[in-house]
């Protein structure tokens, strides 16, 4: 049931919206490979 009200609420929410693109790498994934980079390694 909870699954049937989510489908809802969100196709009420995304009934006029408008799906952007962006091409490019993101900021999100890239501060990530600098944090992963920095951070050492344990074995």
């Amino acid at each position: 049931m909870a699954t049937t009200l989510l489908d809802r609420l969100l196709d009420r929410l995304m009934h006029r919206c408008a799906m952007l693109e962006f091409e490019g790498k993101s900021y999100r994934l890239k501060e990530t490979a600098a944090r992963i980079a920095v951070t050492p390694q344990t074995p």
